[in-house]
């Protein structure tokens, strides 16, 4: 389960939980319908690009406020969007399709790369948050009692940002919640979370555990 943040400039334009990140989402802009059958006609042996625009779309909304031309621009071209799907490791990946330009930050990422953005190649999918990687340094931050990194990831539209807090066109925010469960746990209760931590370091017994403590 993720919560998704989506901020235009920095006013927040939507707040959703989604639970369904195995099965995958296409964020974007613009009518899903119109696109999906457009890829159909004018893409029609692409097979998997055709399956990435039958994915349940997240549609950013219409702004309600008067919105300079650059942001209008990246918007539109948004409109083909970023694919978000979780494997059955629980790994979180993301593939540009749009035209605009996205940038990452991640912690946890299969990258090492965390504390400069990762440009999004288009149609070349990338990691973005592993629960393989947030469980090793969970279980290090347990044992040496120390601060755990940002667990969220930040994606950035149309603009390269310097760091996690730039003002950028468009900005989302995705957190993994099972993820922040457990590190509200590590930070409040250090001692009682050693008690439900599985010996054998189950990566989804704990992450289910630390879903049903959201």
């Amino acid at each position: 389960m993720y919560e998704l943040l989506i901020k235009y400039d920095q006013t927040q334009v939507l707040c959703e939980t989604y639970a369904k990140m195995n099965h995958g989402y296409r964020l974007h802009y613009g009518n899903h319908l119109d696109q999906r059958l457009m890829v159909r006609i004018d893409e029609p042996k692409r097979s998997e690009l055709i399956l990435d625009f039958e994915r349940e779309p997240i549609t950013l909304p219409e702004p309600s406020f008067t919105v300079s031309s650059s942001l209008a621009t990246v918007l539109k071209n948004t409109d083909a969007g970023v694919v978000l799907k979780a494997d059955d490791k629980f790994q979180l990946f993301g593939k540009r399709l749009c035209q605009s330009r996205v940038f990452a930050f991640s912690s946890f990422a299969a990258s090492e790369q965390t504390s400069t953005p990762i440009k999004m190649d288009r149609e070349k999918e990338i990691s973005l948050f592993s629960y393989q990687k947030f469980l090793e340094s969970w279980y290090a931050c347990l044992q040496h009692k120390t601060a755990l990194p940002d667990h969220t990831v930040y994606l950035s539209f149309g603009k390269m940002p310097q760091e996690r807090s730039s003002k950028v066109f468009i900005s989302a925010k995705l957190i993994p919640k099972a993820a922040e469960s457990l590190k509200t746990a590590l930070e409040s209760q250090r001692d009682w979370s050693e008690v439900f931590v599985s010996s054998e370091k189950s990566i989804d017994k704990t992450i289910r555990l630390g879903e049903l403590l959201n």
